[in-house]
């Protein structure tokens, strides 16, 4: 699903379907401009309005007045795309495989009300496994609505990880005892907890480099993109340089943790993903943001956090050295 969404971003298909859930208000989208109306345009526009109005009332009732004023008057969250087969059925396939997910996820919640009593925790996580996707479903109808408005972008990519990581709870939860079965020192473990943060908080500032990227190349027309890295805020060094330290700290916790008996092939699995995905960054820095590189840099991200988080989780309960 987060590869999905990353070749959305990469192809620029993020409107390919102007409303949700159907796609040009049919459950198989159309694949040319003469099976929709002639004003196709203004009639999505107008149904987008509506319901964007409807979403600032209820932010600025909530207090966020900034933010609903911006998604009532910001005549560009109001601009429509030309019918594009190839985007359009770019972001079908997206919402596709986020609704076959849904589905799966139905499935286990319902097998897990039997094991309500016997392992309650399955059956909770089940539970907000499917409230996750649920609200991930829902905030993806408002980034279509607000014209991929920046900020709704990260908001969906961080709902897209904690799927993730609630996943990875109830592989645990659902497993007899640890496959990490080892023993690490107070040390490696708070700096290991230290590295989730930080890589979070590296992969946050990337979905903010890479909407500046989009207005940027917006702006531009999606042409001349030697110009869009040259373009960007000082947002951009910081993630850049940020990348290092995240890069030193796992090095680290790789050749420590080879000292306490833990498996250093599976830590420096992590390192390996680590450099790949420097060298990806590294790639788009200098040669005009490949768009296969854009995919990678973001699928790269999530696993080596995946990774971590994964070996947090089955380290934490055990009693340090």
């Amino acid at each position: 699903m987060i590869l999905a969404g990353a070749i959305v971003r990469m192809t620029g298909s993020g409107m390919g379907c102007p409303d949700w859930p159907k796609c040009f208000g049919e459950y198989i989208p159309p694949t040319s401009a003469e099976e929709l109306p002639a004003d196709y345009l203004e009639v999505y526009s107008v149904k987008r309005r509506q319901k964007n109005e409807k979403l600032a009332s209820y932010l600025e009732q909530l207090g966020f007045t900034d933010l609903a004023n911006k998604i009532a008057k910001d005549k560009s969250v109001y601009e429509e795309e030309n019918f594009n087969v190839v985007k359009t059925y770019i972001e079908y396939l997206n919402r596709l495989i986020g609704a076959i997910s849904g589905f799966f996820l139905l499935g286990l919640f319902i097998w897990s009300i039997r094991l309500r009593k016997i392992k309650p925790s399955l059956f909770w996580l089940s539970g907000f496994l499917l409230l996750a996707i649920l609200v991930q479903a829902w905030f993806g109808s408002i980034v279509v609505s607000t014209n991929l408005l920046p900020g709704t972008i990260s908001v969906h990519m961080f709902l897209a990880l904690l799927i993730v990581v609630l996943l990875l709870h109830l592989e645990k939860a659902s497993s007899v005892g640890s496959n990490l079965n080892v023993q690490i020192d107070k040390t490696a473990f708070y700096i290991l907890g230290l590295v989730l943060i930080l890589s979070l908080i590296q992969i946050i500032m990337g979905t903010q480099v890479r909407q500046e990227i989009d207005v940027i190349a917006r702006n531009l027309g999606y042409a001349d993109r030697s110009a869009w890295i040259e373009s960007l805020s000082s947002l951009f060094l910081v993630h850049r340089s940020f990348s290092l330290l995240v890069l030193g700290l796992n090095l680290w916790l790789a050749f420590h943790m080879r000292k306490l008996r833990f498996k250093s092939s599976i830590y420096m699995g992590i390192v390996a993903i680590l450099l790949v995905e420097i060298l990806t960054g590294v790639v788009m820095a200098y040669f005009e943001v490949p768009r296969l590189m854009q995919a990678s840099h973001l699928i790269l991200a999530s696993i080596a956090l995946g990774w971590q988080y994964y070996i947090f989780i089955n380290l934490r309960r055990l009693q340090p050295i």
